[in-house]
């Protein structure tokens, strides 16, 4: 069926051609491996082998500062707003 404004908007050809195959990918069929691998990430930053970079602000007037006027290169990683005690 040929729709005019529908179907494929790329040439499969050259895949079918070449005895190439399309497959999708969805994370999730690696569920069961996320325990672990949580578990290895966390070894990881106790034992010191991955370091976590970010920028923590602790004061409103910093915290403002950070936020709404970003300099370039003023922060590393994550920002990290601490907003209670």
């Amino acid at each position: 069926m040929n729709d005019a404004g529908g179907g494929w908007t790329v040439d499969l050809r050259p895949i079918h051609n070449n005895c190439l195959q399309l497959n999708g990918y969805h994370p999730m069929i690696f569920v069961d491996y996320i325990p672990a691998a949580l578990a290895q990430l966390g070894h990881w930053l106790q034992t010191g082998k991955i370091i976590a970079l970010d920028t923590c602000r602790q004061r409103h007037r910093e915290c403002s500062q950070s936020i709404y006027r970003p300099i370039p290169g003023a922060n590393v990683g994550k920002m990290i707003v601490h907003v209670a005690n």
